[in-house]
């Protein structure tokens, strides 16, 4: 049987190269060989004793270094959820919790479209599409005494709509239920008091095939 180990090397290199042990063993040696005999066997093992040590430091500096970001925290992740006010549930995996905090922490900063689309974008990875708005030749605006609309629509318009479409990629139905709701909620919070919004699947819905709450209007 093959053996691994610095006794017994392999021939081939597997791994994204030196790791940082190595390289800072490497310049220990490369110090010690001024004053002392790196071959040795107690400098040898001292000198990885220490590079050990060292690594272990700078290992837990980034680790410490990543707790600010929402995507990579560990300790902080339930902190920040509480001081942003997210209740995740026994069932939420973590990274669908650090995705609902990246998206939270990021509508935090403005709520125009490019800032909406990014914080879609951080609630549902890779099930996210796209942010549609209303095309100008589909603009519709109703107001009383000049160009009033329907009954019960004499003001409105669908100027300020815009349509987030996701799609449904390795998703059960509850877990797709579970994520657009979860836009819902943080949108509901984030979006301008005059802008409405809606969350579904596909180009456009289709009566009598399309399921509501679901499919695009």
């Amino acid at each position: 049987m093959i053996g691994f180990g610095w006794t017994n090397p392999f021939p081939f290199t597997f791994g994204g190269g030196s790791s940082t042990k190595q390289v800072v063993r490497k310049a220990i040696l490369s110090g010690l060989s001024f004053f002392l005999d790196p071959s040795d066997t107690a400098n040898y093992a001292e000198t990885a004793g220490e590079a050990a040590l060292i690594a272990l430091i700078w290992s837990s500096n980034k680790r410490l270094s990543n707790q600010g970001v929402p995507a990579r925290m560990l300790e902080n992740l339930a902190v920040w959820e509480e001081s942003t006010r997210l209740r995740p549930t026994p069932k939420d995996t973590a990274p669908e919790r650090r995705a609902r905090l990246a998206g939270k922490m990021r509508s935090q900063l403005n709520n125009a479209i490019v800032d909406i689309e990014e914080m879609a974008e951080k609630v549902l990875g890779i099930n996210y599409e796209s942010v549609i708005q209303v095309d100008t030749v589909d603009v519709v605006s109703y107001w009383p005494g000049v160009n009033p609309g329907p009954p019960g629509y004499e003001w409105s318009s669908n100027y300020a709509h815009i349509a987030i479409k996701m799609n449904r990629n390795n998703l059960t139905d509850n877990q797709f239920l579970d994520k657009r709701d979860h836009l819902h909620r943080q949108l509901h919070k984030f979006i301008p008091s005059w802008m409405t919004f809606e969350i579904g699947t596909g180009d456009s819905f289709v009566a009598a095939s399309g399921l509501l709450g679901v499919g695009l209007l």
